[in-house]
């Protein structure tokens, strides 16, 4: 998929000042690859100016699983070229897909208004085409992720228990069977102290290397579990990291 927008959409949406030449673009990648320094559509070339480390839409766009591009070209007329490059005749660019974005002032109830409006006035002319607003997708929103989030808490407080209660007999069962052998090392001299730091030592040994393993596989699965996280529109990884590092956080006092 490529996204083309003008200088001046660019700079409304990034509150920067770019000046182009009509065979001259600036290039966002969103996903995907594309080498060298001009981007050739059948035959009309554009030079590549820069290549942008980021983008205002990369988030809203995350989603996308396909490969995607944003182009900014110095105006529409470049945009009506690459489109009869690519549809091979000169049309009315009829097959584009056009998104405008903006804000509004009002309360819930004002901006779901609107948006109805919208959409009906859309519907009455006949356009294939949708409204959507904050206000009005925050009940989708809620029912969608409101749904994970309880079956994370809920997870996460089954695992728990279950870590305390493994944690609990396993501990008792080690003690009946180790009873016998820390008593005789105090026979030989060991003091109590000496004991209990031994004990100490031989649990936190055992129960800690499954944690330790648990982390070594999140480590390496770290990537892989944020893409699928991006399919769901999820895109703070710093968020993500943090969760983890306090789960296994909790974990740890609850071992120790």
């Amino acid at each position: 998929m490529v996204v083309c927008l003008t200088t001046d959409e660019y700079s409304r949406m990034e509150n920067k000042s770019v000046s182009l030449d009509s065979d001259e673009a600036l290039l966002y990648t969103l996903r995907g690859e594309l080498p060298g320094d001009t981007i050739s559509v059948n035959g009309f070339e554009l030079s590549i100016k820069d290549r942008l480390a980021s983008l205002e839409t990369e988030g809203k766009m995350s989603a996308l699983l396909t490969n995607s591009y944003y182009l900014i070209v110095d105006d529409i007329d470049t945009i009506k070229q690459i489109y009869n490059s690519l549809s091979g005749s000169q049309g009315d660019m009829g097959g584009l897909s056009y998104y405008y974005s903006f804000d509004v002032e009002g309360d819930k109830d004002a901006q779901i208004s609107i948006v109805s409006a919208l959409q009906r006035a859309v519907n009455e002319i006949n356009v294939d085409g949708y409204v959507e607003g904050a206000e009005s997708s925050r009940e989708s929103f809620y029912s969608l992720y409101g749904g994970l989030f309880f079956i994370g808490i809920f997870l996460g407080l089954l695992f728990i228990m279950a870590t305390v209660l493994i944690i609990y007999y396993k501990q008792l069962a080690e003690g009946y069977d180790d009873r016998q052998r820390f008593g005789i090392m105090q026979k030989v001299g060991m003091s109590r102290a000496e004991v209990k730091q031994a004990i100490k030592s031989q649990v936190l040994t055992v129960f800690f290397l499954p944690l330790v393993t648990a982390v070594i596989h999140i480590a390496f699965a770290f990537k892989v579990i944020t893409k699928m996280l991006e399919v769901l529109n999820l895109t703070n990884v710093q968020l993500y990291a943090g969760c983890t590092a306090v789960t296994i956080l909790v974990f740890a006092l609850f071992y120790v």
